[in-house]
């Protein structure tokens, strides 16, 4: 090929890769532009990245997120992680916005007949109120645990209730109540048919949606539910305890510890709740990551949503 030929189709593909990445011209614009045919631009192009004279840098608010997703998913072999981008300061906005992307995940992985557990708590209140009315045939909502009296809207019933109407399915309600006074109340209710049957239906469940909570100080929501439930703080809690999950206490390692308060609760226990399909844990801000880094080393959940600044800090005390 002689040299002049040679610098003209450089020419050439010089003008047409500024038309068409440096001022945006479409492929046609091109065309018309270099009185060429759109096949020809395109070829140009297509010859172009083949060459390398082409590079795309991809500046997305979500590289970082998809970076922390893979490494939870690595570190912890999580079936399921999803990051919501840190957009706000306001620990407010930043629980509204996961619970968004945690009702979002759960419509992706329910399917017709699916049967879903859930816990109480504000942010499963938050997750069920933002999903839309959908339908998905046969599909049956069950509590994960007893009930707590007070707190109507963030109770589990009143959720598993509120998330089947959502999802266009039915409901299953847990007539007991989340904490007992005594081990023999407990074995009188969990051996009743009425309790027995629904916490079968959870146990069997395709998928559990949980929150995590935090037990290091008593403005955490878990003394919430031990005062509205007539039982007292225990100071050793906070000492010995780093989160819980459907009002089970675990340690650092993820590991159930206040045995003595554990076992006077009415619902799933932390074993359990790890052998279902999809044990989705959801929770957002930094109070909570001392809980979630511990139910994930102990492989209490094998699915987790939560936002960008948190799982950072997570994994940087995972290390």
């Amino acid at each position: 090929m002689a040299m002049s030929e040679r610098d003209d189709i450089l020419r050439q593909t010089a003008k047409i890769l500024t038309l068409r990445y440096m001022e945006n011209c479409s492929q046609s614009d091109i065309a018309k532009q270099l009185g060429l045919s759109t096949a020809k631009v395109n070829r140009v192009i297509k010859q172009a990245h083949d060459d390398g004279l082409v590079e795309i840098t991809l500046n997305l608010p979500q590289e970082r997120t998809y970076t922390l997703e893979q490494r939870l998913l690595d570190m912890f072999s999580l079936k399921t992680a999803v990051i919501q981008p840190s957009l706000s300061q306001d620990e407010a906005v930043v629980t509204q916005q996961v619970a968004q992307s945690a009702g979002e995940l759960l419509i992706e992985t329910v399917k017709p007949n699916s049967v879903i557990c859930v816990s109480g708590g504000k942010t499963m209140s938050m997750i069920v109120e933002q999903i839309k009315p959908m339908n998905f045939p046969n599909v049956k909502v069950v509590p994960a645990t007893g009930g707590v009296q007070g707190h109507h809207f963030t109770d589990v019933n009143y959720l598993a209730s509120r998330l089947a109407e959502k999802l266009g399915g039915s409901s299953t309600q847990l007539h007991a109540p989340l904490f007992v006074d005594t081990d023999d109340q407990r074995k009188m209710l969990m051996e009743m048919r009425s309790v027995r049957d629904v916490l079968d239906m959870a146990r069997n469940a395709d998928i559990a949606l949980v929150g995590i909570g935090s037990v290091a100080s008593e403005t955490d929501s878990y003394y919430d539910l031990r005062s509205l439930s007539g039982q007292q703080f225990e100071s050793q809690i906070s000492r010995q305890c780093q989160g819980e999950v459907l009002a089970h206490l675990y340690d650092e390692c993820g590991v159930e510890c206040a045995e003595q308060i554990n076992s006077k609760l009415v619902g799933l226990n932390l074993t359990e709740l790890g052998n279902i399909e999809h044990s989705i844990g959801v929770a957002a801000t930094q109070s909570k990551v001392s809980a979630m880094l511990a139910a994930l080393r102990g492989g209490l959940i094998n699915g987790l949503v939560s936002d960008e600044d948190t799982i950072a800090s997570v994994l940087e005390q995972a290390k």
